[in-house]
């Protein structure tokens, strides 16, 4: 009779060599789960979602007109999905896809970032607590300007890492070329510029930087990258500016507010930090308090004192001066927007908490990342594919974005016999008939061409509008927003669809009118 090993044995001493193999080869196990992460983050989405995300379509109005700042934001990630989408069509998986490429650069940065410093076994380590942040995943399929930040904000912190390390003005350069392409993404990066500002004004490596031309030469470069958008913020009265104002403040201020508003950010990104910790706690029995100043253990070896002050501001500095700002200027903060902050605490917690061999707490570690990264995948399937049956309402992602677009269009094509230049409504309901109509026609943003300054008044009159919105019942008549900007419009019979789900749902009801194209010299409609 044979002798065998009992089954959960087998398992268990299969796991442990493979742990072993990830702690020998950790720069092949990166590179498989940089292609795990991508591959299954990218595939989920686009088999289960039949509609594009908000964001997305946003950024698809937006980057259809190529301007150089929009009224929520600056144009970079705008110009970039419409840049990505051309060659797709109306696929609205090569939106997925961007995302987890956007991901997926964030790693190699901070891999390049940690190698040298801690070893090529803890940058793993780094790169997969990131992925228990909740932004590297279950958020991440939707592209918008906090995910196009994410590389960005990774690569400058490189950069500026490089220009420290190296003494060139080569990386100076790159750096305030990267620093320009932060602000025009998202205005949330100048907290990262304080960052390094900080670092230079109030560490001694920093302040010997003062002297030299490099830091001057790269804030030349940042200047003239940001040039254009300033230039067009100043000739659109601040519109961008304005709408961060509103989205950072309240109609009713009270004096403990400015206590509130930074908990209250504190304790959501401790929520999206959660499976990160879940995921260190592995290593407990290896959290080295008393000896975590010590320089010299065999992995520490390489880092040099200014690099920890750097990697230490990097790790927290964006939380702690976004909610200084927020307790200075009583601001409101949205739980998005602290998205790129973690991009380096990970690495900073391995360094303060691990500084002595991990190999042994490897395994039981790699469990709960395997755990934790299969149940990230199945809450994110579960969520959209569930939410109809379980509260009988629909996501934005079931909308019937795509034959709401048709129809409207072969209606139009219908009645004016000509091409759809111009759409008008809520950016949701118009965003989609601008995405998904074969005309791909030009939305303007709740028929306000202040919000639309790509749009010629001119053409709009002569080429005449669509106008869509959602009903609330049959009998509903135009939105009055809309009727007082086009008082000739002519409503048209409403159309029933269904959500793109098997689940019970009232169908939706879309409302429509026609501002009919004029000639020059009949004014018939009224901007």
């Amino acid at each position: 009779m044979l002798n065998s090993q009992p089954p959960l044995l087998g398992v268990s001493s299969w796991w442990s060599r493979w742990s072993d193999h990830v702690c020998t080869q950790p720069d092949l196990y990166f590179l498989l789960f940089c292609i795990a992460h991508l591959a299954l983050w990218t595939a989920l989405p686009s088999l289960i979602q039949p509609n594009a995300h908000l964001d997305v379509l946003e950024c698809l109005v937006w980057g259809k007109e190529w301007q150089w700042g929009y009224h929520k934001h600056p144009p970079l990630h705008a110009w970039v999905t419409e840049v990505f989408f051309m060659p797709f069509g109306k696929s609205i998986w090569p939106g997925f896809l961007l995302s987890q490429l956007c991901v997926v650069l964030t790693f190699i940065a901070v891999w390049r970032y940690i190698t040298p410093q801690l070893g090529k076994l803890k940058a793993l380590l780094s790169i997969l607590l990131l992925e228990g942040i909740y932004y590297y995943n279950f958020t991440s399929p939707e592209f918008n300007s906090n995910v196009s930040l994410l590389p960005l904000w990774a690569w400058t912190a490189y950069i500026f890492y490089r220009a420290l390390k190296r003494e060139s003005s080569f990386f100076w350069i790159i750096f305030g070329l990267m620093m320009g392409l932060c602000v025009l993404s998202k205005y949330a990066s100048l907290i990262w510029g304080l960052v390094f500002t900080l670092y230079l004004l109030f560490t001694p490596h920093g302040r010997k930087w003062l002297r030299r031309p490099g830091p001057y030469l790269s804030f030349l470069v940042f200047g003239l990258v940001i040039f254009p958008h300033v230039k067009w913020l100043l000739a659109h009265e601040g519109q961008t500016l304005t709408y961060l104002a509103q989205r950072s403040s309240i109609e009713v201020l009270r004096w403990w507010d400015r206590f509130i508003f930074p908990v209250d950010f504190m304790l959501a990104q401790l929520g999206a930090l959660l499976p990160m910790l879940f995921l260190l706690y592995a290593f407990r029995k290896k959290f080295n308090i008393e000896r975590r100043l010590v320089l010299h253990t065999s992995e520490r070896v390489s880092i040099q004192s200014w690099e920890h002050d750097l990697l230490k501001f990097l790790a927290l500095g964006p939380l702690f001066l976004t909610l200084l700002l927020s307790f200075i200027c009583n601001m409101r903060l949205r739980s998005m927007w602290g998205t790129p902050f973690f991009t380096f605490l990970p690495a900073y917690l391995i360094y303060v908490f691990l500084p002595i061999d991990i190999r042994g707490r490897f395994s039981p570690f790699l469990m709960r990342f395997v755990a934790i990264f299969l149940l990230g995948l199945l809450a994110y399937g579960a969520v959209i594919y569930g939410q109809p049956y379980l509260l009988h309402k629909p996501k934005r992602l079931h909308y019937p974005g795509q034959a709401m677009a048709q129809i409207l269009t072969q209606e139009w094509h219908k009645r004016t016999h000509q091409p759809l230049y111009f759409v008008v409504g809520d950016i949701w309901e118009a965003g989609n008939v601008g995405f998904y109509s074969s005309d791909r026609p030009s939305v303007v943003i709740d028929g306000q061409l202040a919000l639309s300054p790509w749009v010629d008044p001119l053409s709009l009159r002569e080429s005449g509008a669509l106008i869509v919105w959602t009903a609330s019942h049959e009998n509903a008549g135009i939105p009055e927003h809309l009727h007082q900007r086009y008082p000739k419009a002519i409503v048209q019979p409403m159309i029933k669809l269904n959500y793109q789900t098997s689940a019970p749902l009232a169908p939706l009801l879309v409302g429509w009118a026609i501002v009919p194209p004029q000639f020059p010299g009949r004014n018939f409609l009224e901007i």
